[in-house]
């Protein structure tokens, strides 16, 4: 007799010798192999509103034909501009089976960032809603509202091919305008296939989307979510702001999985010191920037959760590399992701021995095409590997070092190096020192530009307690040369955040002068 057990070996079994088999597939085979396995599964919930597999799939199909009737099947950039809600998941997928790449356009961005990106990429088509036809957008509109209105009698099947371009994501660098970096369907389908080996994305489970459209993190929330078998619960602008009503959705809920920024998960300790709002939570991902140990430390005291630290810049799609974070006490990245290869090189990219920091570089199936209409950035990025012939490697900026152990350490940014006093100076190794103080709950280091442009290190402060700052200045001393030391220490309540749950380090400068000096 078949028990409940044997149902569910045979069902991973499948989906193991469909993994197998399915490096020739794109996200749109994903997605219709989740319809297939689980039609009358909810697929996404959104306040009071919910979608199955199969809706989902006929809804996203009518999209796809209002595509083709206008022209625009096969190869076309199309932007996706919706206010978070069922509708965007439906655009993007008909976006997709149209063999179409969609740009992802926050109506919360400013508008001039939007008109930027749409000439950027040379996008003359927005799938849009009706409610939004007024955002003044300088491109022809379509609407998802028309599409889904519509009866369709027959499903829609356009053979989209792996090396299609699935999506183009605008990322900012320190300087510089945003750059699109341009993601084929064969990289995410590498990336789902990567990720899901590592961290248990079983079919059913409930995952929390959080991450802006415009985010890759989105990807993880959605994309990998529907091509495994999920339920995503979309969560609103309001919730991705607000602790409280986050703690409250996660709860009632019963969210099994989560991505989040630890700049997010520390606002949502600060709020729920207990986390009790994590007492459901299964796999916690944390990623998009450093983790800082003490939030590690505050989450084992906390939850039972299974614990990961994610990495990886949008031009790997996504993340390259996963670590388990859940028995250790120490944080890395991990180690590479299916199909991806790490090197750490020297500012001449000669390889460097294990234990020495250098510059992360990563190539795989995974990686960009590059960026859309900027070649000369591309090439400088994206250059020949040179330990593989006819092969691309990605220059991170990010720096790390190999551990014994086989595991990656990250040591901060190469740009986020400054020079004082004539000493070049890593500022999150300064950032590290302080989370390890006990009565620190966050802190971020600045720098600032005092009398006669002499450059100052100012270090901003998140704490329950008030600070002594001679304690302070001790305690650094223990692990850090006196020019590493900031001149300034500012406590404050909360740290600016970006659209993507990340702190905005372009407002820490102006946050300092308005602070009281910790006495």
């Amino acid at each position: 007799m078949c028990n409940m057990f044997d149902t569910i070996n045979s069902e991973q079994l499948k989906r193991d010798n469909y993994e197998k088999n399915n490096k020739d597939l794109t996200i749109c085979d994903l997605f219709t192999e989740s319809v297939k396995h689980s039609p009358n599964a909810i697929a996404i919930e959104f306040k009071d509103y919910n979608i199955s597999y199969a809706e989902l799939d006929k809804e996203s199909d009518k999209v796809a034909y209002m595509l083709e009737e206008n022209g625009l099947a096969e190869g076309y950039i199309i932007g996706l501009l919706t206010e978070r809600s069922i509708e965007m998941v439906t655009g993007l997928l008909g976006i997709l089976k149209a063999g179409d790449a969609y740009l992802p356009l926050d109506p919360e961005y400013p508008n001039d960032r939007i008109d930027y990106m749409v000439a950027d990429s040379a996008t003359n088509i927005i799938l849009t809603k009706r409610s939004l036809s007024g955002k003044g957008i300088k491109a022809k509109l379509l609407f998802i509202d028309d599409a889904i209105n519509n009866n369709l009698s027959e499903p829609y099947f356009r053979k989209v091919q792996p090396m299609d371009l699935a999506y183009i994501i605008y990322t900012s660098g320190s300087t510089g305008k945003p750059k699109g970096v341009m993601i084929e369907h064969r990289s995410v389908v590498n990336f789902i296939n990567g990720v899901t080996r590592v961290i248990d994305f079983t079919a059913g489970k409930k995952i929390i989307g959080l991450s802006s459209i415009s985010f890759d993190a989105f990807v993880i929330d959605v994309l990998v979510a529907l091509a495994r078998g999920l339920t995503v619960v979309l969560a609103d602008e309001y919730v991705q702001r607000n602790p409280r009503l986050l703690g409250k959705i996660l709860i009632n809920n019963e969210i099994d999985m989560a991505f989040i920024t630890p700049t997010r998960m520390q606002m949502l300790a600060y709020y729920d010191n207990e986390l009790n709002c994590l007492k459901n939570v299964k796999d916690l991902i944390i990623g998009a920037e450093a983790f800082p140990e003490n939030l590690l430390t505050k989450l084992k005291n906390c939850t039972s959760a299974n614990i990961y630290n994610a990495y990886g810049p949008t031009e790997t799609t996504v993340l390259a590399t996963v670590s388990n974070l859940t028995e250790r006490n120490v944080v890395d990245i991990g180690k590479p992701l299916l199909n991806t290869r790490i090197y750490i090189v020297d500012e001449d990219n000669n390889l460097l021995s294990e234990g020495l920091v250098g510059e992360i570089c990563i190539t795989g199936t995974s990686l960009a095409r590059g960026y859309i209409n900027n070649p000369k950035l591309t090439s400088e990025k994206f250059i020949l590997n040179p330990f593989v012939s006819d092969e691309r490697m990605y220059k991170t900026g990010d720096l790390g070092r190999y551990l014994p152990n086989g595991n990656i350490e990250c040591h901060g940014r190469v740009d986020n190096q400054v020079k004082i006093r004539g000493y070049r100076i890593e500022i999150g190794e300064i950032e590290s020192s302080l989370s390890k103080y006990e009565l620190i709950k966050q802190a971020v280091v600045t720098v600032l530009n005092g009398k006669d442009n002499i450059k100052l290190l100012c270090a901003l402060i998140i704490a329950d307690e008030e600070l002594l700052l001679a304690n302070l200045r001790e305690f650094l001393q223990k692990t850090l040369p006196n020019y590493m030391i900031p001149a300034y220490f500012f406590r404050i309540d909360s740290l600016p955040q970006t659209i993507n749950g990340k702190i905005d380090r372009n407002l820490l400068p102006e946050l300092c002068i308005r602070q009281n000096l910790i006495e």
